[in-house]
Formats: structure tokens, sequence, C-alpha cells
């Protein structure tokens, strides 16, 4: 075990040695819903979003590159009620929601101020959403759809020494599709959209 850490540890600080021109960076952030587009996202609880950046091309002060991200948002709810024919019945439910956010970015470098740094990406948002529930008296839904929309992101990182950073971003979502849902009496199918605003800040690693 302390041999495969060792070899671990050597490995990581090699690669980051070798990996001079810093092309690459991994971050990871907490992902605020600003709420007030009547997203079903907005009442779901923030966990975290990580991502990977990597840096293919610098045109003067302007490098290009691609990055992936993908952010977490999750709520249970589980308590027992009665009702006029059963009691203890337990109520259960869980919704979750997955962004997984492919794009291509600009990052601009400034001579005067090189500790910081803008960013501008336009890609793709693919959601995935799963709710689950269960009124303890016959009634149950398991639901799994993917959606997904446009994905802007506007950025500004500040680095602390060459390779930690902190950043913020404002990412922006149209979200649109057709979602069908289904529970033991019945199917539905509607299609919708909507907005979907987040801030993310967080903390990475340039290597």
């Amino acid at each position: 075990m302390n041999s495969k850490l060792l070899f671990c540890t050597l490995f990581l600080a090699t690669f980051c040695l070798f990996a001079q021109d810093e092309k690459w960076s991994i971050e990871a952030n907490y992902p605020h819903t600003l709420g007030g587009h009547e997203s079903d996202i907005d009442a779901l609880n923030s966990i975290i979003d990580v991502g990977v950046k990597y840096r293919f091309l610098k045109l003067g002060p302007v490098r290009l590159g691609t990055s992936i991200s993908s952010s977490l948002f999750s709520k249970s709810e589980n308590f027992l009620y009665g009702n006029s024919t059963a009691n203890d019945l337990e109520f259960d439910s869980k919704f979750t929601k997955v962004l997984l956010q492919p794009r291509v970015f600009a990052e601009l470098d400034i001579p005067v101020i090189p500790r910081l740094k803008p960013q501008v990406g336009v890609g793709y948002s693919i959601i995935f959403s799963d709710f689950q529930f269960s009124d303890g008296n016959g009634s149950s839904t398991d639901d799994y759809n993917t959606t997904g929309g446009v994905n802007l992101n506007v950025g500004l990182a500040y680095n602390f020494t060459k390779r930690f950073f902190v950043q913020i971003q404002y990412d922006y979502t149209r979200e649109k599709g057709d979602v069908i849902y289904e529970n033991i009496n019945s199917m539905e199918e509607f299609n919708f959209k909507s907005n979907i605003d987040m801030l993310k800040i967080g903390v990475g690693f340039r290597f």
C-alpha cells in the first residue's frame, strides 16, 4: 500500500514538473442557482461542480481551449404520515439532476495584471434528471429523462500562485426538451423551455 502511494506521489510530482506550459487545469466549484426562471433545478440543493480544461492554442494574449464540467444537484424527502385508512405511511422521494457541459473557451492574458484571467465559453449542457417517488400507499414513480440546451459561460480567475487559483463564473443554459412522466395509473408527455442561471465559485490547479 505504501509503495503504491509513493509511486502515485512521484508520478504526480514528475507530471507536474514536466507540464511547465500549464495547458491543463482542474477545478472544483460550488454551483449556486440564481432562480427566478421557474426551472425545477432551482428547488434542488447544490452539491458540487467539477471540471477540467485544456488550452490547445495561443494567439497573442488569447488562449483557446476546450473544457468539460459536471454539476450535481439533489433533494430528498422522507417522513411518516397517516390518512383516513392507514397510519404510519412512509413518504419517500428523491430528485437528482446532473449537468454535463462540454464547451470551447477563450482565456485572456492581461500583461499589466498577469494574475487575472478573464474567460468566456460556449457549449452545450446535457441534463440528466432522475425522480423517484413513493407515497407508501401504492402510488410510486421512477422517471428518468435527458434534456439539454445551449450553454454560455463567463468567468474570472485570480492566480494566487503560478498553479493555484480562485474563480467565479456566471453560467447560463437554455434548457428545452420533451419529458415523459409515468406513474402507476398514467403516462404524460409534454415539452418545455426554461432558463438555468448559475453562479459558480471555486478553486483550481494549473499543470
